[in-house]
């Protein structure tokens, strides 16, 4: 998770699981309590008629801006600044707008992908649009994908797991109907193993048309999560009918055993996600 120093506004990254603990800052040496950034979020005020008005969200000091309630000669203070300046001073210091949610932010916070600015909350938000626009994302260098829980993982996995033997379910039962005495002949007859190949056809289909078109299959999307390459950019029907071989293997191979690297992983990432060299994140 990304922190904020209280004291000094550096900018750092600790794991999750220093959530609400308390440590120094690597740069004054004071002791706070990590929280992520988005538990402390950016608060805008300024003076009008030698009073103090605010807090403002980014987005709420970003319309009275362009409603005209405050004009370039205003006061105005966030708890990055060290004094209250002038706005025209503020934006020109380095003050930007989200592209995402139009929150004014300093531009050290904000993420630039092929020129349009993204505020860390909206990252995601901005290259899930770029995506769907056709276009290729790439992070720039230092920045990191909002990786998915275990929680909605799991989740998205018993949804596609239902989904998947539902149409399983189907296909059999369609089979009987049609064929039900070449069933009643033997136990692996022509018709068993012709509807155990047209289910593993539509598994591999499920998995692969799926992640390769909308990024996700039913189940993530269902979750709002989404399978990507390392820098954030969509999978071709290749790496995601790669991604299947490898959990095809970790299921065969590991007995499942190679989806519990995600618990350890910094990144989220099972064993086929080593394998397709993909992330899953949050949509």
């Amino acid at each position: 998770m990304k922190i904020l120093c209280p004291h000094c506004n550096s900018q750092g990254k600790v794991d999750d699981r220093f959530a609400g603990k308390e440590a120094p800052c690597p740069k004054c040496k004071k002791i706070f309590v990590l929280k992520p950034v988005q538990e402390l979020p950016l608060e805008w005020f300024y003076a009008a008629a030698k009073e103090k008005k605010g807090p403002f969200t980014s987005e709420e000091f970003n319309d009275l801006v362009n409603e005209g309630t405050i004009g370039p000669d205003h006061l105005v203070w966030n708890k990055r600044q060290k004094a209250w300046r002038p706005l025209s001073e503020v934006v020109s210091a380095g003050f930007f707008e989200c592209f995402e949610c139009k929150g004014l932010f300093g531009r050290d916070a904000l993420l630039d992908h092929g020129g349009l600015l993204a505020c860390e909350k909206c990252k995601l938000k901005l290259l899930q649009r770029k995506r769907s626009e056709g276009e290729t994302v790439i992070l720039a260098e230092g920045e990191d994908l909002d990786y998915a829980g275990l929680g909605s993982r799991v989740l998205a996995k018993v949804i596609d797991l239902v989904l998947m033997g539902i149409i399983g379910v189907t296909v059999d039962m369609t089979g009987h109907h049609f064929f039900g005495a070449m069933y009643a002949e033997s136990t692996v007859s022509v018709a068993f193993l012709v509807t155990l190949a047209v289910n593993m056809v539509l598994g591999i289909f499920y998995l692969t048309w799926f992640v390769g078109r909308y990024g996700a299959t039913p189940g993530k999307m269902l979750c709002k999560i989404l399978i990507v390459t390392p820098a954030g950019g969509k999978l071709g029907y290749g790496q995601a009918f790669g991604r299947y071989c490898g959990e095809f293997i970790v299921v065969m191979g590991t007995l499942g055993i190679g989806y519990l690297m995600a618990a350890f992983d910094a990144k989220r990432r099972t064993l086929h996600d080593r394998i397709s060299n993909t992330r899953v994140v949050t949509a």
